[in-house]
Parts: structure tokens; sequence; C-alpha cells
């Protein structure tokens, strides 16, 4: 090749290899460039990413102190008395939607279970729906209404039992006191018996010696009037333990009544204690 031709072809090499130099560099510039974009578009979304993550938690906390406000209704004594089925359900749900985060809305939780329990005898957690949680309160209300009229009048005859108990111990003190009262009057008939008795055979006595007196002066023997006096005294001791025997058996009657009616209470009263 000739020199001339030489440098025309290195010349044309030059031309053709600037502007592709030139395109190569922009290529580059613009894969810089969308690098550049790229990155940028990246950090922007995880800067929204993260905003939204702050608003969520935010939103989720205001959303869980109103709840813990709220169940603070349920710590109050009367609470259940006034709360109807749906406040129940309503109440119930949002305590156990915090009840794992949350202390206090727990507690709430316990609280409405042992309360709707107390009351109504139904764990209202049991209940798919509020309608089936009304139906449970009405039936367990039923329930502890019919238990409470039994229990008042289990009192109401307690109370009576009480009474008639109180009054069958009064009967036995005054039995008591009559039957004391007759066994002093018994001893005081007694004794006036003895004193009767001693003054007959006294005057029974004064009584066969003037006979015998009397069968002597009438001209008869010594034999006959022993005799006489044997029939005598006799006769006299039969009508003595005759009439005694009679007032005995009078006053043995009485005493057995007193005694059996003393009996009959205190029997009365141990049967009645046993039911």
């Amino acid at each position: 090749m000739k020199p001339e031709e030489a440098a025309d072809d290195e010349e044309v090499l030059r031309q053709v290899g600037a502007p592709l130099k030139s395109l190569a560099t922009a290529a580059m510039l613009k894969a810089q460039g969308s690098a550049a974009s790229s990155q940028a578009s990246s950090a922007t979304d995880a800067d929204r990413s993260r905003r939204e993550s702050e608003e969520i938690a935010t939103r989720k906390a205001a959303l869980q102190a109103t709840s813990r406000a709220d169940l603070e209704t349920v710590f109050s004594p009367d609470w259940i008395d006034r709360a109807d089925a749906h406040e129940i359900y309503t109440k119930l749900q949002e305590a156990a939607a915090w009840r794992s985060e949350d202390t206090r809305c727990a507690q709430a939780y316990a609280r409405i279970e042992e309360s709707v329990s107390d009351r109504y005898g139904v764990r209202p957690s049991t209940y798919q729906d509020e309608i089936a949680l009304a139906a449970g309160l009405e039936n367990g209300h039923e329930k502890r209404g019919r238990a409470n009229d039994m229990r008042a009048d289990a009192a109401a005859l307690d109370d009576e039992n009480k009474a008639l108990l109180d009054q069958a111990d009064l009967q036995d003190q005054l039995a008591n006191s009559a039957i004391d009262q007759e066994d002093k009057r018994q001893l005081e008939e007694d004794r006036d018996q003895a004193l009767q008795e001693a003054a007959i055979a006294g005057q029974d006595e004064e009584q066969l010696d003037a006979e015998a007196e009397r069968l002597h002066n009438a001209g008869l023997e010594d034999e006959q009037v022993q005799g006489a006096m044997r029939v005598e005294v006799t006769h006299t001791k039969d009508v003595n333990r005759a009439v005694k025997a009679g007032e005995n058996q009078k006053r043995g009657h009485t005493r057995r009544r007193s005694r059996n009616r003393a009996k009959s209470r205190a029997s009365a009263k141990t049967m009645s204690r046993g039911r």
C-alpha cells in the first residue's frame, strides 16, 4: 500500500470511530441515569411504605385506646344489671379482639365472662352470635328466677320450722314445769295422806278398844272378843287400802297424761328438726 492510501484509511477510521465512541458514552450515561432513577424510586417506595406503616400503627394505637376506654364500663358493679344481649355481645367481641395485645382488654373479657356467668348461669363466649346469646340469657334468667323462688320458699319454711320449734321448746318448758308442779303436789298429797292414815289408824285403834270393851261388858269371852276384833281390823284395813288404791290410781292417770303429752311434743320436735 502506498503511503498516501494508508493515511487516507486512518482518517476514515478516525472519522467513523468518533461517533461510535459518543454513542457508547451516551448509552453509559443513560444506563447510569436509569440506575440512579431506579434507586431514587426505591428510596421513594421505602419512604412511602415507612409512612404507611407509621400511619397504620398510629390508627391501631388509637383504636386500641378507644376500645380500652370503652371497655372500662364493664368494671362497674351495676353494669351487668343494665346491659342487654347486644351490649354484652358487642363488648365481648371488642375485648376478644384486643385481649392478646392489651392487658386491660384481657381483664375486661374475663370480667364480662364472670359477670354474665354469675347473673345468668351461662358463658357468653360459647354462643356463636348475638341472637343465640340473647336466647341463652333469657333461658338463664328464667332458671335463676325459679332457683331464687325455691330458695325464698325454703327460707320461709325454715323460718316457719324455727318458729314451730321455738313454740315446741316453750311447750316443753311449760310441760316440764307442770310436771314439776304436779310432782310437788303429789308429794304434798302423799304427805297429807300419810298423816290422814296415821290419824285414821289412831281413830281405828281407839274405836277397836272401845268395841272390845263393849263386847267384854256384854259378857263375851276373851276368845270371842279377840275373834271379833280380828274381823273388825281386817275390814278396816281392807277399806283403807281400797280408798288409798283409788286415790293413787287417779293420781297415776293424771301424771301419766302429763308425761305422755310432754313425750309427744318432744317426739314431734325431733321429727321436725330431722326434716
